[in-house]
């Protein structure tokens, strides 16, 4: 059971997936974004070692390793998963700023 106001950590998880997938399919935010947040140090201390492997591998075949190559390698789900939490929230809360989604909120 949780407390009040609480969510289990896995339904925090997808929800964050989701609201990255969105937002990016919307255009509210880029790739770029993202990445801004959950920086090369956080991947590297967050992800675990399968995903590395598989993020390297994907952007050796590229021949190159930009924002949407590493989502495309590390979806938001697998990102949520591994990333805290706070770092994502960062990133959405700086889109829904630059985006005037914020404006006029509680």
């Amino acid at each position: 059971m949780t407390r009040p106001g609480t969510a289990p950590k896995d339904l925090c998880q997808k929800w964050f997936a989701r609201a990255i997938h969105r937002g990016i399919e919307l255009g509210v935010f880029g790739p770029d974004l993202v990445v801004s947040h959950a920086t090369a140090d956080v991947l590297a201390a967050s992800l675990p070692q399968d995903v590395l492997a598989k993020l390297l591998g994907d952007a050796l075949a590229a021949g190159k390793l930009d924002s949407a190559g590493l989502l495309a390698s590390v979806p938001p789900p697998v990102l949520c998963a591994h990333v805290p939490l706070a770092v994502l929230w960062a990133a959405l809360d700086e889109a829904a700023k630059k985006a005037k989604l914020a404006e006029g909120g509680p």
